[in-house]
């Protein structure tokens, strides 16, 4: 941008990107509200022109963009900064004091993520934490000898802060359930922030309780639900209405997964999920699950047997 004009970012699902003036921000809202459905058209922020994830055509937004202002620069350096600037507005960095935001971003490196890599496992020593920028991880507990999934996090979620606060191992495993970015801030980082500011812990600690209420008190509520097609319903209410803050939400999730989060097997998953298809509280895709009714989920968990 100019020395005027503060330079504004344009994020697709934070994964094609370009950086803009404000007018030409505008300018470039205009042209493609002509030209696309009013449902997709983006959202103009003050420092961040968000475009609908649901519209991905990179050839539309080279066009338009190389129409309208000449060649675009798309890079690394970009990605990470768009996605510093979309966590600012997400989960629990959003409600958080201006100076930790400033810190935290200022220093955090964007780290990508393929299908079913770890961030961490569980009996890991001491690191940094992530903020999940796109994507959604999966956070697995010991159970029976083996690792089991119970919970999924999506944009805006922060990990890793355990070991931070306890010095000790890893008591969960943290790994991709889709192609992902992550924001992570190192160690010795934090150590710095909490230095100049110890205030710094008594967040982190917040955040652990807020995510262990998440993790662990509803999730392991979910599972007393003695009727196993509630049970279903409670696990996939629980992570839709967290995947994204509202619905629809699609969950990349394999039925096999699903039934481990609920305790059920894949039978009556399968035989669950026809049902709720059939009433309209979800849609089901090879690979993921779409919740596209999260209160009718949760009214159908919670009702008497």
């Amino acid at each position: 941008g100019s020395a005027s004009e503060p330079a504004i970012c344009l994020i697709c699902d934070t994964r094609r990107l370009w950086c803009c003036e404000t007018a030409r921000a505008q300018a470039l809202k205009e042209a493609a509200s002509a030209t696309m459905p009013p449902a997709l058209t983006p959202s103009l922020q003050p420092d961040v022109l968000f475009i609908n994830r649901n519209w991905t055509d990179c050839a539309f937004w080279h066009n338009l963009l190389g129409s309208l202002f000449g060649k675009h620069t798309e890079n690394r350096t970009l990605g990470e900064e768009a996605s510093r600037l979309a966590m600012r507005n997400m989960g629990w960095l959003a409600n958080q004091p201006d100076w930790l935001k400033e810190e935290l971003l200022a220093c955090s490196r964007l780290r990508q993520f393929s299908r079913g890599q770890y961030a961490y496992h569980f009996e890991d020593g001491p690191g940094g934490m992530y903020g999940v920028a796109n994507g959604s991880f999966g956070v697995l507990v010991p159970s029976g000898g083996e690792m089991i999934m119970c919970h999924v996090m999506g944009p805006g979620a922060w990990f890793g802060w355990g070991p931070i606060l306890t010095g000790g191992q890893r008591s969960l495993s943290f790994r991709a359930v889709e192609e992902s970015r992550a924001l992570y801030v190192s160690l010795s980082d934090l150590g710095t922030i909490g230095a100049r500011n110890p205030d710094l812990y008594r967040l982190l600690g917040a955040l652990g309780e807020a995510s262990m209420n998440a993790m662990t008190a509803r999730a392991v509520g979910d599972l007393l639900i003695p009727s196993c097609e509630r049970r279903i319903a409670a696990v996939l209410a629980r992570l839709g209405s967290e995947a994204t803050g509202k619905p629809p939400a699609t969950l990349r999730l394999a039925q096999s997964v699903l039934g481990q989060m609920s305790n059920a097997s894949r039978v009556r998953v399968n035989r669950a999920l026809r049902e709720f298809e059939s009433a309209g509280w979800v849609s089901v895709r090879y690979q993921s699950i779409r919740v596209t009714d999260v209160a009718s989920l949760e009214a159908f968990a919670r009702r008497e047997a």
